[in-house]
């Protein structure tokens, strides 16, 4: 899945939250608004508001997951990398 951004991404980090932010889909011309980045168990998740979205399969939820993890890996990459004004 491509074009997934990541929009308003703010640094948790806590209680295993690492940040949140609102997920734009333009191909669904949605956007999921606060979306938790969150490491359990060692394992990144990306946690959807309630039961927004339903997906056809396993693999097409997979997919999403890994998706909006790179969007918000990268949104806090930019960030993080940006100089403070």
């Amino acid at each position: 899945m491509t074009g997934l951004t990541a929009l308003n991404l703010r640094l948790i980090n806590g209680n295993g939250i690492i940040a949140l932010a609102d997920l734009q889909v333009p191909a669904w011309g949605v956007t999921l608004m606060r979306c938790y980045w969150k490491r359990e168990n060692g394992r990144d998740r990306v946690m959807l508001p309630g039961k927004c979205i339903a997906f056809h399969s396993d693999r097409d939820a997979y997919r999403f997951q890994l998706a909006a993890l790179d969007a918000m890996r990268a949104a806090a990459k930019q960030m993080l990398e940006e100089p403070a004004q």
